[in-house]
C-alpha cells in the first residue's frame, strides 16, 4: 500500500513547536499541498495554550527555493488567484499566530519562501544563505507579503531587490533588517536557541499582547497593499510572460525577453 509523505512535519518540545517544510528533494519548493498542510498545522498549533514559541525551518540543507516553478508554470488566469491567495493565507496565519514565530534559515530563501520568512517575528540565518525575489525574472510581479520589504528595508531597497530580482547574501539581508541575526552555519542551532531563550525571558501574556500590537500597527498597511497585488498576479497570466518565464526556469535557459 502506498503512503503519501507529509510535506510539513511538526515537533513539540515543551513550550516550543517546530514546523519543518518537508520536501528536501525539491529544495522544499512550496506547492499548493505543502501550503495547505502548513496552514492547517499552524491553525492547530495556535490553539495550544501551553505553546510559547513556534520555529519554522526547512528539512535538509535549504529553507526553501520558493513557490514550485512547475506548478506555477501550469497556472492560468483562472486559477492563478487561488494559488497566490493560498500562499497569502499561510503567511497571514503566521503573522496572526498568537505567539512569536522564529524563522531558522540556511541554503536558499527565495520568492514566496522569503515572504514567509518576512511574516515571521525573528529571523535567524546562516551567513552563507542566499536570498532573492526572482519573480520579475520569470514573468510575474512580487506580490502579497513582498509588501513587507517597504516597512522593513525601505522603499529604495525594495525597488532594488524587487525590480532586479537579484540574489543577495546574508550580510546584505542583515544590513537591511530582512534577517535580524546571522551566524556561521555551524552555529545556526545555537544562535536560534539563543533567540528562543531571549523570547522565553518575557512574560507570556505580555509577549502575546506585544505581538498583537505589532500586528495591529501593520494591519492597515497590508490590508491596502495585498488585494491589488493579488489582482496584479492574476492579470500577469494574460500576458504569456509567466508561462514563458517558468518554462525557461524549468529548462534552465534564458527567457525570450532576456539579452543573449
Amino acid at each position: 500500500m502506498s503512503t503519501t509523505k507529509p510535506l510539513v512535519l511538526i515537533e513539540r518540545d515543551g513550550p516550543l513547536a517546530t514546523l519543518s517544510l518537508n520536501r528536501p528533494e525539491k529544495r522544499n519548493a512550496m506547492n499548493t499541498q505543502m501550503t495547505r498542510e502548513a496552514k492547517s498545522a499552524i491553525a492547530e498549533l495556535a490553539k495550544a495554550d501551553d505553546l510559547r514559541v513556534l520555529i519554522i525551518k526547512g528539512a535538509g540543507s535549504v529553507f526553501s527555493a520558493g513557490a514550485d516553478v512547475v506548478e506555477m508554470g501550469a497556472l492560468t488566469e483562472d486559477n492563478a488567484r487561488d494559488f497566490i491567495s493560498n500562499l497569502h493565507s499561510l503567511i497571514h496565519g503566521v503573522r496572526e499566530f498568537p505567539h512569536p514565530v522564529v524563522c531558522k534559515c540556511q541554503g536558499y530563501v527565495l520568492g514566496g519562501a522569503l515572504e514567509l520568512m518576512l511574516g515571521c517575528d525573528l529571523r535567524v540565518a546562516a551567513d552563507d544563505t542566499k536570498f532573492g525575489m526572482p519573480e520579475v525574472r520569470v514573468g510575474v510581479p512580487s506580490v502579497i507579503e513582498a509588501a513587507l520589504f517597504v516597512p522593513i528595508s525601505g522603499l529604495g531597497a525594495a525597488q532594488d531587490l524587487l525590480f532586479t530580482g537579484r540574489t543577495f547574501d546574508a550580510q546584505e539581508a542583515h544590513r537591511l533588517g530582512i534577517v535580524q541575526r546571522i551566524c556561521p552555519l555551524a552555529e545556526l542551532e545555537a544562535t536560534t536557541h539563543e533567540a528562543i531563550m531571549d523570547l522565553l525571558q518575557a512574560a507570556p501574556g505580555a509577549l502575546r499582547a506585544q505581538k498583537a500590537l505589532l500586528r495591529r500597527w501593520m494591519q492597515a498597511y497590508l490590508e491596502a497593499a495585498v488585494p491589488p497585488s493579488i489582482d496584479a498576479f492574476e492579470a500577469s497570466f494574460r500576458t504569456g510572460e509567466p508561462q514563458e518565464g517558468m518554462a525557461a526556469a524549468h529548462e534552465k535557459r534564458p527567457p525570450s525577453w532576456a539579452p543573449e
